[in-house]
């Protein structure tokens, strides 16, 4: 269960135009960024950092923009 700002969705959507993002990612990266991913839905907080922090903002933005509906 998603939950944040006090509201709760079992759901989220990654859009296709991100997988270009990720497809330009490493392995690793990939996996940390997705696992960061997950990680803000369940508290708020990615704890990416460098680069992988600035490849999450719009995704993050989008979660926040999906959570507002």
């Amino acid at each position: 269960m998603v939950v944040l700002g006090g509201r709760m969705k079992d759901n989220f959507l990654l859009k296709k135009s991100q997988r270009e993002v990720f497809d330009a990612l490493s392995d690793e990266d990939e996996g940390i960024l997705i696992k960061g991913v997950f990680k803000y839905l369940d508290t708020g907080n990615s704890e990416l950092d460098g680069t992988l922090k600035a490849i999450f903002i719009p995704i993050k933005n989008d979660i926040d923009k999906w959570l507002e509906k």
